[in-house]
């Protein structure tokens, strides 16, 4: 296991701004936006890297984890999220490409009581010096929603 080309460039302290996107009434501008900051380290051996990150809503600061590793044989990531507002009742397992590449693709699948299960992807990558990290809702018609937008520069 690896950590991630990607992910290592992105080792380190970030301070940005995050946006989040509530879309359950289109005629409401449902989008808030608040300070964030992003911390990526990974073990000494680097088979294995962390990105924690904090953002608040409605007063409330919150606070996320990625736990990032991967193959170089076969080109795939592996993962698990949590966050204490979109993940907070279970560990999300995802999974996807950029063991090599220049952005990490992760997508995983949870419940929704009456529904068929939904998708979540969380997508990293660096746009030269700012670092990107988005989160796409997707419905089980494989419509995609984007959740989080936030966008990071080196503190």
């Amino acid at each position: 296991m690896a950590v991630p080309k990607a992910v290592i460039a992105m080792e380190g302290s970030w301070k940005g701004s995050s946006k989040l996107n509530l879309p359950e009434d289109p005629a409401v501008d449902n989008v808030f936006e608040s300070g964030s900051t992003l911390q990526v380290e990974s073990d000494p051996l680097r088979a294995f890297a962390r990105v924690a990150y904090t953002w608040e809503h409605d007063g409330q600061w919150h606070q996320g984890v990625l736990l990032v590793c991967g193959s170089e044989a076969s080109d795939t990531v592996t993962g698990a999220w949590a966050d204490s507002w979109h993940q907070n009742s279970s560990v999300l397992q995802v999974a996807g490409t950029g063991i090599a590449g220049d952005r990490v693709s992760l997508t995983g699948a949870y419940s929704v009581e009456g529904y068929s299960d939904w998708g979540w992807r969380i997508d990293l990558g660096l746009a030269g010096e700012v670092l990107e990290l988005r989160m796409t809702n997707i419905s089980p018609e494989g419509d995609e929603y984007w959740a989080v937008q936030a966008d990071y520069e080196r503190a």
